[in-house]
Parts: C-alpha cells; sequence; structure tokens
C-alpha cells in the first residue's frame, strides 16, 4: 500500500510552473549564484514557489520558500535551527516589490480578503532570551502598505510531557494543491484523491480509496523524528478528534498514513464546518481551509467510505 500512495502523492506534484514576474527570478538567480559561490549546486524543489493575491489588487503576489531551494554540498547555506527565509514579493504600481517575513520554521496561508500569512518562528525570535522549544506563530495582513504583523506573537499550545515533539521543516515535500480549497485530483487508473494545503510542518492532507480501504496521507515538509504520532483536529461546531496516524516499515521518511474504515475523520473533514485547526503531538499548526471538502471527499471515498 505504501508504495502506491507515495505514487500517488507523487503524481499531484505534477503540475505546471507558474511565470515568474522579473523581481520574482532575479531573486531566485541571486539566490542560486550565492549558493554556487558556496561550492553548492542548486536546485528548485516543489513548494519553493507558491502565488497568492495578499494584497486584494487582483494581481497575483508571490512566496519564495527557501526551504525548497536546494544548495547540495553545502546543505546549512541557506536554512538553519531558526529555520528557512520566507520572502514575499507583493505587487504595485512599479511591479512586485519585496518583503521579507526573515527565517521561520513553517508558514501557511489564512484564508481570507485578501488572506494573510501565518509564520511559525523560533523561540529566540519570540522574545528576549527564548529558546527554540518556546517558538511562537506571527500573522501578517495588508495594511494598506505592506503586510503588517497583527498584534503580538501567540505561543502554540505546549505539547504534553509524554508526547513525542512534532516533525520540523527540513525536508522536501510533493509540491502543495491550492493554498485554500480542497480539490479533487484524477488519478490515471485510479480513484482520484481528494486533498488540500496544510498549515505548518503538514505539507498537504489527502484522503482515498487503495484497494477497497479509506486511507488519509499526511505529506510532511521534513522528516519527522518519530515514526508514529497523534494528529488532532478541533472543528468549531463538530467537535475535536484525536486521530493515530505514522509511517510504515520502508515507507516514505516524510509521509505519514491511517486506515480510515473505522474512523469519523471523512465525516468531520465533509462537514458543515468552514475550517479546522490541526495540531501534531499537542503542537498547533494552522488552520486548513474545509471548502469544497464535501464534494471532494464523497467523491473520493465513494466506493470505500459509508458516509
Amino acid at each position: 500500500m505504501r508504495g502506491m500512495i507515495l505514487a500517488v502523492l507523487a503524481l499531484l506534484a505534477a503540475a505546471p510552473a507558474a511565470a515568474q514576474p522579473a523581481a520574482v527570478a532575479q531573486a531566485t538567480q541571486s539566490a542560486m549564484q550565492d549558493c554556487r559561490g558556496a561550492g553548492g549546486t542548486p536546485s528548485l524543489k516543489p513548494g519553493y514557489q507558491t502565488g497568492a493575491d495578499l494584497n486584494g489588487d487582483g494581481v497575483e503576489d508571490y512566496l519564495l520558500d527557501f526551504q525548497h531551494l536546494e544548495c547540495a554540498n553545502a546543505w546549512s547555506f541557506f536554512c538553519g535551527s531558526a529555520g528557512c527565509p520566507l520572502v514575499a514579493f507583493v505587487s504595485g504600481p512599479s511591479g512586485h516589490r519585496a518583503q521579507p517575513f526573515g527565517h521561520v520554521q513553517g508558514w501557511s496561508l489564512i484564508p481570507g480578503s485578501p488572506p494573510a500569512v501565518e509564520v511559525a518562528l523560533h523561540g529566540a525570535m519570540c522574545r528576549r532570551g527564548g529558546i527554540g522549544a518556546e517558538g511562537c506563530t506571527r500573522r501578517y495582513a495588508w495594511n494598506g502598505r505592506e503586510l503588517a504583523a497583527l498584534g503580538a506573537a501567540s505561543r502554540p499550545q505546549a505539547a504534553s510531557p509524554e508526547a513525542a515533539p512534532a516533525p520540523t521543516a527540513t525536508a522536501r515535500p510533493p509540491a502543495p494543491p491550492s493554498p485554500s480549497d480542497w480539490s479533487l485530483r484524477p488519478v490515471a487508473g485510479r480513484s482520484p484523491v481528494a486533498t488540500v494545503a496544510g498549515p505548518g510542518v503538514i505539507h498537504s492532507l489527502s484522503l482515498l480509496c487503495f484497494n477497497d480501504v479509506p486511507v488519509v496521507a499526511l505529506a510532511l515538509r521534513g522528516r519527522p523524528s518519530v515514526s508514529r504520532a497523534t494528529v488532532t483536529f478541533l472543528f468549531p461546531s463538530l467537535g475535536r478528534l484525536d486521530h493515530p496516524i505514522g509511517q510504515q516499515p520502508g515507507g516514505g521518511q516524510n509521509v505519514w498514513y491511517a486506515d480510515l474504515r473505522r474512523s469519523r475523520l471523512p465525516q468531520l473533514l465533509a462537514g458543515r464546518d468552514s475550517e479546522a485547526v490541526v495540531a501534531i503531538n499537542g503542537v498547533r499548526q494552522g488552520t486548513i481551509s474545509l471548502r469544497g471538502s464535501t464534494a471532494s471527499i464523497r467523491s473520493a471515498l465513494q466506493s470505500c467510505y459509508r458516509f
């Protein structure tokens, strides 16, 4: 099963690259040249560039996540314990201009008009004297001039003492689906896959039928330090669901999945709520949109799950 699930996720990565504005292309080429200057070999990986209208002017803006600009043989050139650089390029009268967020350990788009950007930060970036384990999240939204921080940084919910740590964002996931809505992705010769982009260290969440078994696959932005975990979903009106999930021996190192035959998760994800908060081992990752989830999930699981 694991091999086919990984193959399906790989198929979902096959999306054409969007055209880049000059400022975005120049920043990318400059970063690649810097990598070469450090003795590395640069290559762009899925997830490096994400498009979204961040200022509501109808022109696509861009987020460049340097976690996905690999610098082989100089692996730590861009990233470190504080995370990797994240840069937004926001459109304006004179073209796209850069707005750096600094080093982040994860990020997600928060649905809105226009959407906000939520970043996860190393503890040292949250308060004076902070340490890595005391991380926080901060949201940025367009204020008419720039992407400005919304209030003070907030601490994620701490994990219980016995809980394993959440994975860190250091590896290469498949390309993400749309940053907002659920979509139904066709797969040649197989049932379609319902998928949505994830927050924090969760790159994407997908539901599919495999050999008449309903399965959830969680693609992570990095290689987890544990093989199993508990994923928590908090629904505004439908309550909370804790679901075990994990790797299988010999499976993909940054993909977790679980059997949903006895789970209420598909029903809750396809329910009446418009969003859900997701946490791994008690550590909040952010919010996933449930827009479009009902039709997508029911279509993907119609042959293997009874709603």
